[in-house]
């Protein structure tokens, strides 16, 4: 089976959490994978040459420094396809892991965050099978998901499987004066957002069409834990607030997502 990247890099620490971000990594059965591990002396290298021993064709990275800047530096050199890291659960509810979190903010390339709590698929695909059956991609009319839907459309023909394509109309927006209407005609922008949600995935065969309204984070996240996808996909948006802070459709879906979220650049 044609792997889902040519090559994925998974970012391990001696957690619990990295593991399972280990496991998924090789379920997406990459030509190439590249087990990165930052940490001092010749004993952490030790301890990755047994980790690495484990999985079968992975290649040990060993690097020094402070570990996302280290671990970002090396990808814009090595150019991974995929960065995949497990989210700790930290101190503060809710909160995201610094290196995880650094990640989906800085990554050169797309991130696989696992948020806390969750871990690898079931086994990994046979023959024929694509890694993930239940795609969803939370998409607005941007540029940057546009790339995304690009990327969950190129996971989805990996092999059979539903593709769902997620969009939230904020409920504080759903209404606006019509220009040149009367002072009280409002403009229903969620049936203008159900509409242009409809024509998109018309133009993505086999696609669904999840339209929802409210807070967009909590509501995909809601979703998502009911329709029991094995992917989301969606845009990490990176404008100027976005470069201290991680944009928080992406962050709550890194932190609360119910299953592992693909943030595409």
């Amino acid at each position: 089976m044609r792997g889902a990247f040519a090559h994925a890099a998974v970012c391990v620490d001696r957690s619990e959490a990295a593991r399972r971000a280990l496991g998924e990594a090789r379920r997406l059965r990459p030509a190439r994978l590249s087990v990165v591990h930052v940490g001092r002396g010749a004993e952490a290298r030790r301890w990755l040459d047994a980790l690495v021993a484990g999985a079968p064709g992975a290649e040990a990275v060993h690097l020094s420094g402070p570990p996302a800047e280290r671990l970002i530096r090396w990808a814009r050199t090595a150019r991974p396809d995929v960065l995949v890291a497990a989210s700790h659960a930290g101190r503060v509810p809710g909160a995201l892991g610094s290196t995880a979190r650094r990640l989906a903010i800085s990554a050169p390339c797309p991130a696989l965050i696992l948020p806390p709590g969750v871990g690898p698929g079931p086994a990994p695909p046979g023959p024929g099978e694509a890694p993930y059956a239940h795609i969803a991609c939370c998409i607005d009319d941007s540029r940057a998901s546009m790339r995304a839907l690009d990327e969950a459309r190129r996971l989805r023909a990996l092999g059979p499987g539903a593709l769902s394509l997620v969009h939230v109309t904020p409920r504080a927006l759903i209404h606006e004066p019509v220009g040149g209407g009367a002072p009280d005609a409002p403009r229903d922008i969620a049936h203008d957002d159900r509409d242009w949600l409809a024509a998109t995935a018309a133009g993505v065969p086999g696609a669904d069409a999840v339209p929802l309204e409210g807070l967009p984070p909590e509501e995909a996240v809601a979703w998502a834990r009911e329709a029991s996808p094995d992917l989301i996909v969606a845009a990490a948006h990176r404008g100027p607030v976005e470069r201290a802070m991680l944009g928080s459709f992406a962050a709550h879906l890194a932190r609360e997502a119910p299953c592992p979220a693909l943030l595409t650049r």
